[in-house]
């Protein structure tokens, strides 16, 4: 797996082990730029949240963010002011050890909720850190490593892409595989990068990356306490300051952090517990884009259509019911349904049956990627989202999530 945050120039980072986990796996992560960044996050909708989300949003409210500690294990969640204490501990420590502004320290939490945050081992833990950061491949991965929690293996993306005369790097990292859902539904995204940019407009470019793409995946409906995406921009790239979203180059800001936001929840899904199956939604022909998501949102949570993905059975029908109870408005009669990533298999068209050819679609079923392509032929605007099946390992897996 990708995880190259050491292509970004201006940043060291590094996993650790602080002993949260067991037999000296890694549950510490530290994330380090040479300056305050610009920076913009998004956070679980949630009403229930975590102790470090409450904070950090207050943290955000100047825009910029210098060094990130992340703990797995435990989600400091429900844990009262105890763990609210904990959280403002730990950046209190942080602003000691790495020298920086406690206004510019962000903290996250990923693990069990209800427990008793270890606060003491965590500050040893950054304690530890302090001259183990680096910019390399292996502290990349790392990093990625120490936020796992039923993760079966790091999950990054990383690119370059062109400003003018300028190269912009930009890397991210992202843990979950349970407890996903749109609306920031555990998962954390941690998003580096050189680009030039003033925070609000940042801010404005991660919103819409996010609908497009973080809330756009689910694998078991389930939002978070914890659900984070954080991205730090260090202007390193000495590009054109973008200070307004009518800059010349926003648009292509806006694509390029929509489609790393993409890669890494798609990495997600793809590392869903017990999954046998990614499936792809794709929904056009509607009036506004949130219809469009709305349908996405109801079939990839279908418990009828998961289990139909997991048994591999063609049972088309229950795409289309769930589709029916989204609470769009539209035609039944105007409706093409479609599966095979290139829309091969045909099962409705213009809301009649098409005969089932059984061969193609045990073909399709085979295989881990499916796509299923709606197209209501009644607008204009498009969506895509992405789910997975529901498998006997799903339960087992979560059964036993505490012990």
């Amino acid at each position: 797996m990708i995880t190259d945050l050491h292509t970004v120039p201006g940043f060291v980072f590094n996993g650790f082990s602080a002993g949260l986990k067991k037999n000296n796996q890694l549950d510490l992560a530290i994330i380090h730029a040479e300056k305050p960044c610009a920076a913009a996050a998004a956070f679980t909708r949630n009403l229930v949240v975590a102790e470090p989300v409450k904070v950090c949003k207050k943290q955000m409210e100047d825009g910029l963010i210098q060094t990130v500690v992340i703990n797995s294990k435990n989600a400091n969640a429900c844990t009262g002011e105890l763990g609210k204490q904990a959280v403002y501990d730990e950046i209190k420590r942080t602003s000691s050890i790495f020298h920086v502004a406690e206004k510019d320290v962000f903290i996250a939490s990923t693990g069990v909720i209800g427990r008793p945050f270890p606060i003491t081992q965590v500050l040893n833990g950054i304690t530890l850190a302090a001259n183990g950061l680096e910019n390399t491949e292996k502290s990349s991965d790392a990093t990625a490593r120490a936020i796992m929690t039923t993760d079966t293996k790091p999950k990054g993306a990383s690119f370059t892409f062109s400003l003018g005369e300028q190269t912009i790097h930009i890397g991210g990292i992202a843990k979950g595989s349970g407890m996903i859902h749109p609306n920031m539904g555990t998962m954390l995204s941690f998003i580096i990068t050189d680009l030039n940019i003033k925070p609000e407009v940042l801010k404005v470019a991660l919103n819409k990356a996010v609908d497009r793409s973080f809330n756009m995946i689910s694998i078991d409906g389930d939002t978070s306490t914890n659900d984070t995406v954080l991205v730090m921009a260090n202007g390193k790239a000495a590009n054109d300051l973008i200070d307004s979203t009518s800059h010349q180059h926003y648009a292509k800001v806006e694509e390029e952090l929509t489609r790393i936001c993409i890669d890494l929840g798609q990495t997600i899904v793809d590392d869903g517990e017990g999954i046998t199956k990614m499936i792809t939604f794709e929904v056009k022909g509607l009036p506004e884009e949130e219809d469009c998501r709305k349908i996405i949102r109801t079939l990839s949570t279908s418990l009828l259509v998961k289990t139909a993905f997991f048994g591999k059975d063609p049972n088309w029908g229950r795409l289309f019911a769930a589709a029916g109870r989204a609470g769009v408005n539209f035609d039944p009669d105007k409706v093409d349904l479609f599966m095979g990533q290139n829309d091969e298999l045909c099962l409705l068209k213009t809301g009649q049956p098409e005969e089932l050819d059984e061969a193609l679609a045990d073909e399709i079923l085979s295989k881990r990627d499916v796509k299923v392509k709606f197209d209501f032929n009644q607008g204009k605007a498009h969506a895509i989202g992405w789910g997975s099946d529901l498998s006997y390992d799903y339960v087992k897996i979560n059964a036993e999530y505490t012990t």
